[in-house]
């Protein structure tokens, strides 16, 4: 949306702010089940945090802490601008 907004119409910031709004929401909501789902998924199997995959689980959080944390950034950033 922020694309389209550069080069077709400046109407799509509108779009693009509130979909960066809505999505940091959901990762904020997101990354707490995360963690707790991955603990749960060591707890109910046997092997625990050495099960085959479970390393999946681990690379999988970390790319929604990042995210979560680039979203918060720029979320910070569009009301500091818009002020």
């Amino acid at each position: 949306m922020e694309g389209m907004a550069v080069f077709r119409d400046e109407k799509f910031h509108f779009a693009a702010t509130w979909m960066l709004y809505l999505g940091t929401i959901s990762a904020l909501i997101a990354l707490p089940t995360g963690f707790i789902a991955g603990e749960l998924a060591a707890q109910t199997d046997p092997r625990g945090h050495s099960a085959p995959g479970h390393e999946l689980i681990h690379v999988h959080r970390d790319w929604m802490v990042v995210t979560t944390g680039i979203g918060i950034l720029l979320t910070i950033y569009l009301f500091w601008i818009n002020g």
